[in-house]
């Protein structure tokens, strides 16, 4: 035999501090009772409302790592996982990339999975169709073939 529960939906700020605290009142509802049916139900409405209300911002690694930083006071010469303090500040200007096994390190060091420390997700701006062909230009153009040339003539002098 089932019973029904009446599960209000979550509509508001209201509604959800009202689903709170229902959820608080049969928290230690015994598995299989009517209760513990409310409770999981609840956790599902309440999570689909703070997902689409109140998401979680995504950050790149190296804001990750910065708001870590901050969290705990420390400095880039208290990095050591990353590298010596030039290379942490290469990193914190995004200069240089968090590598694998520096995420590592970062994870373990702040309890955070590696794979956090390993998302670029910067906005770059658009570049426009103009900007593209000017970029294009640059890559191939008299200035880009004089570079190569004069990296060839390097290597020529170190062999």
């Amino acid at each position: 035999m089932t019973t029904m529960v009446s599960v209000p939906v979550i509509r508001s700020a209201a509604d959800l501090v009202a689903a709170l605290a229902r959820i608080d009142e049969i928290i230690d509802a015994l598995d299989g009772s009517p209760e513990s049916d409310e409770r999981a139900t609840l956790g599902t409405l309440i999570a689909a409302y703070e997902d689409e209300h109140h998401p979680f911002p995504t950050l790149s690694g190296v804001a990750l790592l910065v708001c870590c930083m901050e969290a705990q006071g420390m400095t880039q010469a208290q990095m050591p996982e990353i590298g010596p303090q030039p290379l942490v500040s290469a990193v914190l200007a995004k200069k240089r990339v968090i590598n694998p096994r520096m995420a590592m390190a970062l994870g373990r060091r702040f309890c955070i999975p590696p794979a956090c420390f390993l998302s670029q997700t910067t906005s770059r701006p658009k570049q426009s169709k103009k900007d593209a062909v000017r970029t294009q230009r640059s890559r191939s153009g008299p200035a880009a073939r004089l570079n190569k040339k004069r990296a060839e003539n390097r290597m020529n002098r170190r062999a």
